[in-house]
């Protein structure tokens, strides 16, 4: 009996060995295990653009009512920007939503008198590979008065 569960444990072992090991070669172009060739390494497309520089209206300043001009400095590696305006600050109550703003500035219209408003821009790059196409937001505030 030890003899046969002897041979058992190392034909066990063995397949494990060549199924780590993916049981061929790895061959140029594919990685170990990997059904899909090696995309090119391109480090452009794998770093984040820059964050945006929120310029105006200055963070905690008054603005008066009517049409707000929201503006910031363009981002090192962004083709467009993503413009929140909410009115809390985890942008859950989201007044206006911009996406793909090729521009360094955008007009919000219809303010309420007396409302607080908080804003963020995220630098894009839709060109990126997926987890780098946004920057982190800036974030910024201000109220209407």
């Amino acid at each position: 009996m030890n003899t046969l569960a002897l041979f058992l444990t190392s034909i066990a072992l063995v397949s494990l060995s060549a199924f780590a090991s993916g049981g061929e070669e790895q061959h140029e172009g594919t990685r170990k295990n990997d059904f899909y060739p090696n995309k090119p390494a391109d480090k452009s497309l794998a770093t984040r653009p820059a964050k945006a520089t929120l310029l105006e209206p200055k963070a905690f300043s008054n603005v008066a009512p009517g049409t707000v001009t929201l503006k910031w400095q363009e981002a090192a590696g962004a083709d467009s920007y993503r413009v929140q305006v909410a009115t809390d600050p985890n942008f859950k109550w989201l007044v206006t939503q911009q996406d793909f703003v090729k521009a360094t500035s955008l007009d919000v219209s219809n303010l309420e008198a007396g409302q607080q408003y908080f804003w963020r821009v995220y630098s894009m790059n839709p060109k990126n590979e997926s987890g780098f196409t946004s920057s982190f937001a800036s974030v910024s505030s201000f109220e209407v008065k």
